[in-house]
């Protein structure tokens, strides 16, 4: 995405963005492999790379000044966060955690990014 598109100017697949994130939150009987949450974070990890510029430009837009903007500013600060350090280790259970959190948080993002009545808040 360049910075001067908009995310409706780029193809973005909604459903498959909230088919990873269900994915991700599914309820499991057993904790799936390691691989599985590797791979479900490098999905959730495009997606969020895809969201974040235009939650982003909404935060230092529309949102500037208001709590709206800096709580969607830290956010995205600690989602890129996460990102750069990485899933946790070989532990099964802590990478599907670590999994499960970025799935929520790219779930915010979404619908930061998507919902026209948040566009623009209160002042």
């Amino acid at each position: 995405m360049r910075a001067d598109q908009k995310l409706s100017e780029i193809p973005v697949d909604v459903s498959a963005i909230q088919r990873t994130i269900a994915r991700a939150l599914a309820p499991y009987t057993d904790i799936p492999p390691a691989e599985t949450a590797r791979q479900v974070w490098q999905d959730l990890a495009g997606h969020i790379h895809l969201l974040a510029p235009e939650v982003e430009q909404r935060a230092r837009g529309p949102w500037a000044g208001t709590d709206q903007g800096s709580i969607t500013l830290s956010g995205i600060a600690c989602v890129r966060g996460k990102l750069r350090r990485g899933l946790p280790g070989n532990d099964p259970l802590a990478a599907w955690a670590a999994a499960q959190e970025l799935a929520r948080q790219c779930q915010i993002l979404l619908g930061l990014a998507t919902d026209p009545l948040v566009s623009e808040p209160k002042r």
